[in-house]
């Protein structure tokens, strides 16, 4: 009895690891269709025949390609909050300024590593659910750059505190899509002009020193 138990636990770990090996490679796979295709015309079908996967498979795993997609955004954005929240030290650490920069480029960095974030969060081709999911995602990040000055500098909350670092985040995020219309790609002139623009924004609500802890 006890060595039907442990084979059956064993079966059962082995399913459960087949699976997930198999999410993993049909957002792998989603992920490089986007980068070649208009995320409009990828259908789970599509992304199933490129993966090996059999369909019967692939809708039990996602009701369809959007259920891909928004997999592939949440992957992305939590590996973009992991990153903004990670310790900082040296000359990141000077300014509230410079902090803002420095946390700002970590995100992009996640951008560049992976062209099919770029064209999935901020090209015209987005889908509802993902513009949300990312809205959503944005206020999130913006609680983490206060989080991040309150460590590192003496920093009083003000009314509308989290709002106005949303609309940071926003402001920041829009650049980046109009680089991605223009160029087909986040370019390095449009990051620093995120970087510009957020700042700028948040001057108005953050005295240009803040003393250091």
């Amino acid at each position: 009895m006890a060595e039907k138990t442990k084979q059956k636990g064993k079966k059962t770990t082995n399913m459960y690891a087949r699976g997930i090996e198999r999410r993993e490679k049909i957002l792998s796979v989603a992920a490089q269709m986007i980068e070649e295709k208009d995320i409009r015309a990828i259908s789970l079908k599509d992304i199933a025949g490129r993966t090996g996967v059999s369909v019967g498979a692939a809708y039990h795993f996602y009701a369809n390609a959007t259920d891909v997609f928004v997999a592939l955004a949440e992957q992305f954005m939590k590996s973009l909050r992991e990153t903004i929240a990670a310790p900082y030290e040296g000359a990141a650490t000077e300014s509230w300024q410079a902090l803002v920069a420095t946390a700002w480029g970590r995100g992009v960095e996640i951008y560049m590593e992976c062209p099919a974030y770029q064209k999935l969060l901020l090209s015209g081709q987005t889908p509802p659910e993902i513009k949300q999911a990312d809205r959503d995602n944005d206020k999130i990040i913006g609680r983490s750059f206060i989080d991040i000055i309150s460590r590192h500098f003496h920093f009083q909350e003000f009314p509308n505190c989290e709002s106005v670092f949303f609309n940071a985040m926003e402001i920041a995020d829009l650049m980046l899509c109009l680089s991605v219309h223009r160029d087909g790609h986040i370019s390095q002139d449009m990051v620093e002009e995120a970087k510009i623009a957020a700042i700028a924004y948040l001057r108005h609500y953050l005295p240009e020193s803040l003393p250091l802890k």
